[in-house]
This record gives structure tokens, C-alpha cells and sequence, in this order.
């Protein structure tokens, strides 16, 4: 994910621009952005597992699971990637 957010200067706006255009796209799910080679891992990662939903539910992480869920987790059926 992309967490930079440097001013960028006047005469290098559109070269910035250009390269954003072509290489950073926001997650549809939480409107950050995101490299477009590291979508399909930020969506993986941001679905969590089986044991993260436990542990956010038992924490009553609400936003977290939230969050799962709003990138496609489903946690009501959860299938641990790992088994």
C-alpha cells in the first residue's frame, strides 16, 4: 500500500501525474491507494484469516472485521488459506 503523501512540486506535477495514472490505483473496498502490481496482495492481506476474524471478534474488533469483509472475507464461512 501506499502511504506516502509528500507535496509534489509545481514543475513535476505532470510527470507525478502520469506515473500515478499508469502504476497506482485505489482499492475499491478502502479507497487507499495501491500499487496496481500489489492489488491482488493487498486484498489477500486485507481479508485476513480465520484466526484474525476469531481474534478481531473475540476482541470485538468490529472495524477490523468489517474491513475483512469489505475486501471479500467471508467470515461467517471462513476456510483457513493455510489448510
Amino acid at each position: 500500500m501506499i502511504k506516502s503523501s509528500k507535496e509534489v512540486a509545481k514543475q513535476s506535477f505532470q510527470l507525478h501525474n502520469n506515473y500515478c495514472v499508469k502504476n497506482i490505483s485505489k482499492c475499491q473496498f478502502c479507497k487507499q491507494p495501491v500499487a496496481k502490481s500489489e492489488m491482488e496482495d493487498h486484498l489477500e492481506e486485507m481479508q485476513g484469516s480465520e484466526e484474525l476474524a476469531r481474534e478481531s471478534a473475540n476482541n470485538g474488533d468490529f472495524e477490523k472485521l468489517k474491513n475483512m469483509m469489505e475486501h471479500g472475507a467471508d467470515i461467517l464461512n471462513f476456510k483457513d488459506k493455510a489448510n
